[in-house]
């Protein structure tokens, strides 16, 4: 492996002020918050990627002013935890990297995660089309261009409109899509992908793939190797329950495991 297996941890956060489920008390947020972040790194993570996993449903794009505003504050505060090479990602779902690039220039993250970057999908928010000449033009004129992006093949909770090769969808996402990282997940969060789809999505293109989904101690050998890394939430998660407070025990086990393979 050119470098070594990366793990990115999720902090998925509480309902924010503007979601349906949000219950007034914004400190517990930040609290909550903070609390997964501090375990994930204590447990040996090399970055923490930040999402709104609790806004359901959502928005297809565009999120609410005081959404946005108070993802910033928590985010900022995360950033304050990092220590020095630790990464910061942005994910504004269902698909809004507009926002998400806005919050990561804020806080100074070192990227955003976007889950439709071209093409058109069906999801339960709607019809989502990809935006990313205007996300790539937004980076550029705010001089953010060490902003990376990692985006999303045929992403999960997701149906393409048109063809199904992930190796054609991989290659445009690449090229087309200016892709810094490609991550290939399965269907649902917490599901299990695909080696076979991480192998020919890894065959094809020039960037680092990471899992978006589904990796565990037990089925980690398969995917070390043969990927450049993986996002990791659910199974760091108490009782492996996605939303679920992050157990620290969790993440050791995992990253223990990491070392063995590698």
């Amino acid at each position: 492996m050119p470098d070594r297996f990366k793990v990115i941890g999720v902090v998925h956060l509480l309902p924010l002020p503007g979601s349906p489920l949000y219950d007034g008390n914004f400190s517990k947020v930040k609290e909550r918050a903070l609390s997964d972040a501090e375990r994930l790194l204590e447990g040996g993570v090399d970055g923490i990627i930040v999402e709104n996993f609790n806004d359901v449903p959502f928005f297809k794009d565009n999120i609410p002013s005081e959404t946005l505003s108070a993802f910033s504050v928590v985010a900022s505060k995360i950033k304050e935890k990092l220590g020095n090479g630790k990464l910061l990602g942005i994910n504004v779902l269902r698909n809004d990297a507009l926002s998400a690039l806005s919050i990561a220039h804020a806080v100074e993250a070192d990227f955003i995660r976007i889950n439709v970057p071209i093409g058109a999908v069906i999801t339960p928010s709607g019809i989502i089309e990809g935006k990313i000449g205007e996300v790539a033009r937004k980076r550029k004129s705010l001089g953010a261009n060490n902003i990376a992006f990692y985006e999303d093949v045929m992403v999960k909770h997701a149906w393409q409109f048109a063809g199904y090769d992930i190796e054609e969808w991989a290659i445009e996402t690449e090229k087309r899509g200016m892709a810094d990282v490609i991550i290939v997940s399965g269907k649902r969060t917490g599901d299990t992908t695909s080696i076979e789809d991480v192998i020919k999505v890894k065959n094809v293109v020039s960037v680092p793939v990471y899992i978006g989904s589904g990796v565990n101690p037990d089925n980690l050998a398969e995917f070390v190797g043969k990927a450049d890394g993986a996002i990791v939430g659910t199974y760091f998660e108490e009782d492996g329950k996605p939303g679920n407070p992050v157990k620290v025990e969790r993440v050791k086990k995992f990253m223990n495991r990491l070392k063995e393979l590698v």
